[in-house]
């Protein structure tokens, strides 16, 4: 699978009317200045009850004041506080800003994120059945400034929880600013195929979205402490506004486009032989078996099972699926597997079995770090579908990300 391109573009000027940090072609469509007495409760969830084993958020611990949200950073007894605001609000695509003043202090984490639940009581709400799980959905972190990070840095990416789960994209961003000191406009721009990460009205980040799971979503303005001793440094986390705007349909192509050509400069060609090519993503078989989809590395590819850790290891069930092969002839097979030079190399291996035959090579042995081609020999095969099975003979963290069927015997995938 391809990689989500990472890519950094200078920004157009905003469109008229609106502030300049706003990308050109947005309108607002819903915003809290945070100009109210109180919290809008109509509009706002608080985050509140025990955030991790020793934070405790509480909705008093959040208050309006002076035209921003501030989130306490204190002490409660042994306990750090913490909290924040979840929108009420579903949104999907669009860009979405807010600007924000760390707190500075050691342990604290401030964020601006989203998830497709409102509250934080729905993440163990047992009523749920654990059904919630089974929604394809994804994770933007706008900005997550953790107690451990400096003082002139935060980090930013998208996770996706199901049906794969991992890091699509993880960055750190630094600065010479001091992020306590002074407010600053952090942004996102979520659309079906890019995500753009905005600071202070920059693009600092494009991530390629074609092909991950789409969902709406709630935006959560908070600050919780990280570590047991976490200390306030000026007090609270401040959010001046949230802000939400909507492109228009007239203007999203032209901007869309722009965006994908550049993910596909960066990317670059997909390799071509002269021969007859059939490429078949792991994660996109049919049925997974016992192998699950996962991100690794910014790959999205499939997992085998883990050991048995003393119990008896697993029955595992090989991934399959049908390919088209489109004439008759003799392919070559090649499989891209994961492997580690230092850390038990060549023991995460698996096997590959084309029409019901295997091949004689194993997978997942190149003892490189990271994922690498290997060659898995000939087979004779007939025009029409064939059965592409994907086994997982090693039992220990395989991971295959894609394969290739090619009539060209002197091809390399990997190039010269």
């Amino acid at each position: 699978m391809r990689r989500p391109a990472i890519l950094c573009l200078a920004v157009c000027a905003a469109a008229s009317g609106s502030p300049a940090t706003v990308p050109p072609g947005y309108a607002l469509t819903w915003a809290d200045e945070f100009e109210a007495p109180a919290v809008d409760t109509n509009e706002w969830t608080h985050r509140t009850g025990k955030i991790r084993p020793f934070c405790i958020g509480k909705a008093e611990y959040v208050s309006i004041g002076d035209g921003a949200m501030k989130v306490l950073c204190a002490r409660d007894g042994d306990l750090p506080t913490g909290g924040g605001l979840i929108t009420k609000r579903r949104h999907r695509h669009g860009y979405f800003e807010t600007r924000a003043k760390m707190d500075g202090g050691p342990g604290f984490h401030e964020s601006m994120w989203t998830t497709w639940l409102g509250s934080m009581e729905a993440f163990a709400d047992p009523a749920q059945g654990g059904a919630w799980r089974e929604r394809p959905k994804i994770e933007i972190d706008c900005f997550e400034h953790y107690g451990t990070h400096g003082p002139r840095e935060f980090s930013y990416g998208i996770i996706e929880w199901f049906p794969a789960k991992g890091g699509v994209s993880r960055d750190l961003h630094a600065t010479s600013d001091d992020l306590a000191r002074d407010f600053h406009v952090y942004g996102f721009e979520f659309q079906p195929d890019y995500c753009n990460f905005f600071f202070d009205g920059k693009l600092i980040r494009t991530v390629d979205m074609r092909g991950l799971p789409q969902n709406d979503f709630h935006i959560w303005l908070t600050c919780i402490a990280t570590d047991r001793n976490a200390r306030p440094g000026n007090g609270g986390c401040l959010f001046d506004y949230l802000r939400c705007y909507a492109i228009d349909p007239a203007a999203y192509p032209g901007r869309r486009d722009a965006f994908i050509r550049e993910i596909e400069a960066r990317q670059g060609p997909t390799p071509k032989s002269r021969g007859t090519d059939v490429w078949i993503e792991a994660e996109a078989f049919s049925e997974l078996g016992t192998w699950t989809a996962a991100w690794d590395n910014g790959t999205r590819a499939i997992r085998g099972l883990e050991p048995g850790k003393g119990k008896a290891p697993a029955k595992a069930i090989a991934a399959k699926t049908t390919a088209q092969i489109p004439e008759r002839g003799k392919y070559r097979l090649w499989v891209r597997g994961r492997d580690f030079a230092g850390d038990h190399p060549a023991a995460r291996f698996f096997s590959v079995a084309v029409g019901g035959k295997r091949s004689t090579a194993r997978f997942g042995t190149h003892r490189k770090d990271g994922f690498a081609w290997q060659d898995g020999g000939s087979f004779d095969l007939e025009k029409g579908s064939v059965v592409i099975e994907i086994i997982d003979t090693s039992r220990f963290y395989a991971r295959c990300d894609k394969l290739l069927l090619t009539t060209d015997a002197g091809f390399d995938p990997a190039g010269p």
